[in-house]
């Protein structure tokens, strides 16, 4: 029964010749899909710690096709989908974070890194932001033990090494193609924006 409203509307697509109507029909369709979606899978044994994943994981894929593929109207689709996908991570992360179990940490880790994939392919900057924010939380909430334990003079090292590191690097730069710091870094400031202008 759930699936003939979804059923309904790709029936009455078939028959329309509007361009806007067929496109209201499909998103109906793909936004009606989800409730026989969760009957489905409510009727089905999953594991509850992938439950929460089981249940989200079509909101990206409908949330998605609709603001590319349907109603792609620029950036203001692109700012509508990285709000979706930020609030859904965040439901996620708060599921990983009740269940505290290494398994939550895994499986959220693997989400978060196969939405960073598909960003990265896709060039979506929604996906690929999420994903590489959620897999850092992730690796900071399972080595937080560690960093607290560690003695105030080994990030005395590292973070100096770091900016010994950054410093010769620019350095560098500046003496090989003759220019000056602010020049070096306005020119990988530019790179860096040109690489992400690319992305959607």
């Amino acid at each position: 029964m759930a699936l003939l409203i979804p059923a309904y509307f790709i029936l009455m697509r078939s028959t329309t010749t509007g361009k806007r109507e067929r496109k209201s029909q499909l998103a109906a369709a793909l936004l009606f899909s989800l409730y026989p979606y969760w009957v489905i899978v409510d009727q089905l044994t999953i594991h509850p710690l992938l439950a929460e994943e089981v249940n989200i994981l079509p909101l990206f894929i409908v949330s998605t096709t609709l603001l590319r593929k349907i109603f792609a109207k620029g950036k203001i689709t692109q700012y509508i989908e990285s709000g979706i996908v930020i609030l859904l991570f965040l439901a996620l992360i708060i599921d990983a974070m009740a269940g505290n179990t290494l398994y939550d940490a895994l499986i959220i880790g693997t989400m978060s890194l196969a939405a960073m994939l598909f960003g990265f392919m896709m060039k979506y900057k929604s996906y690929f932001i999420a994903g590489t924010g959620t897999i850092l939380f992730n690796v900071y909430m399972n080595t937080n033990s560690m960093w607290g334990e560690m003695p105030w003079w080994l990030y005395l090292i590292i973070g100096g090494g770091l900016l010994i590191g950054i410093a010769s690097f620019f350095e560098w730069k500046k003496q090989k193609d003759n220019r000056t710091s602010k020049e070096v870094l306005e020119k990988n400031k530019q790179r860096i924006k040109n690489w992400l202008n690319r992305w959607n």
